[in-house]
């Protein structure tokens, strides 16, 4: 895990699950980030997971990319390959909402950090397996909020 001072040997390598609309509104974040990089891309979409978003759609438009490049990145077609990627620290799960606390509670087990969107899970026993998890693990865990005023310090 990186020390947070922005070098490239010091960079959080983060790996994003979901591509559709929320996962490219959090590349884009990661693009301006000075402690954070895109390393690794998942999505079932074989298209997507090559750079090419150009289909997705989402709730407001303007500003998010199209088409990304692909060097020093690798797009994969499954979960567990991105959760086990060695040089991936962090994974950011923009999946559905069903999806998220079997996954947040896999990246964990794995040693991952974990940043989910929000909401974490559908129910408090959910929210609880991932609550659990994370006190086990030496990854940290936080849910997605959005927050114009801090962005500027990623």
């Amino acid at each position: 895990m990186g020390l947070f001072n922005g070098t490239d040997d010091h960079m959080i390598n983060v790996g994003i699950i979901g591509l559709g609309f929320m996962g490219r509104t959090h590349f884009t974040v990661y693009e301006k980030s000075k402690i954070a990089r895109v390393t690794a891309l998942m999505d079932l979409d074989a298209k997507r997971r090559s750079g090419d978003w150009s289909d997705t759609i989402g709730k407001v438009g303007g500003g998010l990319p199209k088409k990304v490049s692909m060097k020093d990145r690798v797009g994969y077609a499954s979960i567990d390959e991105i959760i086990h990627d060695p040089y991936v620290d962090l994974i950011d799960i923009t999946l559905p909402t069903n999806f998220h606390a079997e996954i947040a509670v896999k990246a964990l087990k794995a040693g991952k950090h974990v940043l989910c969107e929000k909401p974490m899970a559908l129910s408090k026993k959910d929210c609880m397996k991932i609550v659990n998890q994370a006190k086990k693990s030496k990854g940290m865990f936080m849910a997605a909020q959005r927050s114009e005023e801090h962005t500027s310090e990623l």
